[in-house]
């Protein structure tokens, strides 16, 4: 009895050493593990909800191809510029204007973060609004346009310009009636229904966003895309541009620059 109490601590003082030294540290490496394992299947369980999501996104662009084909027309990826160049001066010929000066410049970039679009000038000519969910890089390429034709004409070619099939906001209009120099040297009016008109507007285009952050992507997050946007945009060119309102003064007044 004697000899059980005697070697009692000296037990108790190696089954604690024991524990400390092998079996506490097997407890934590079994905690670590099953922290791990935890996280990877919540890991897997996200993924595999992604691949669901991603499945539906492409369901819904396969669906929506023709607000995808929309996009693509109106907010093209690039500058454009054979294109801009050849609509104009379609435009110019369709309207009976000549073209006198067509100038492109430089891309110019504005970054609004989730209002890159918000007021838009595509959009907010109509009071349309809308929130983009991620930031957007928005390049405008300004131009210069001074065309020659009848006042009616021109103003034709200024709609027509408006309600172009690509992102563009008219800035400034300058009217003027067309003038030549006479043998003198003198400015004279050439034909009063003869005007130069002077337009400075923007094309925009939409860089294309490439992400490398695969699943991590917060777009894969949802089930669908949000077309809202797109469908008030359609909605806008469907119904037309207001046509353009020019103060002629008096009512009956064809040509603000001829005097009656």
């Amino acid at each position: 009895m004697r000899l059980k109490t005697l070697f009692f601590p000296i037990m108790l003082v190696i089954s604690v050493v024991i524990f400390i030294n092998y079996i506490w540290p097997e407890i934590g490496s079994f905690r670590e593990v099953r922290k791990k394992n935890e996280e990877n299947k919540n890991l897997l369980q996200s993924i595999e909800q992604k691949k669901n999501n991603i499945r539906k996104i492409n369901e819904g662009l396969t669906a929506e191809s023709e607000k995808e084909n929309f996009v693509k027309k109106y907010f093209p990826k690039n500058r454009q510029e054979e294109n801009i160049i050849d609509q104009i001066n379609y435009l110019a010929k369709s309207s009976n204007v000549v073209l006198l000066d067509f100038n492109i410049g430089d891309s110019v970039s504005k970054i609004n973060g989730a209002s890159a679009l918000d007021e838009d000038e595509f959009l907010s000519q109509n009071g349309i609004k809308g929130k983009a969910t991620e930031s957007v890089a928005k390049k405008s390429v300004s131009s210069k346009i001074i065309a020659i034709g009848s006042y009616a004409d021109v103003k034709v070619f200024i709609e027509k310009i408006m309600k172009m099939e690509l992102l563009n906001n008219i800035e400034t209009i300058n009217m003027k009636p067309s003038q030549a120099e006479n043998n003198e040297g003198e400015e004279q009016d050439v034909e009063l229904d003869i005007i130069t008109a002077e337009i400075n507007n923007s094309f925009y285009y939409l860089n294309e966003i490439k992400s490398s952050r695969r699943y991590a992507d917060k777009v894969f997050d949802q089930e669908n895309l949000d077309f809202s946007k797109v469908e008030k945009a359609k909605q806008f060119v469907s119904s037309g541009l207001s046509a353009l309102k020019i103060d002629d003064g008096e009512a009956g007044r064809n040509n603000p620059f001829i005097s009656l």
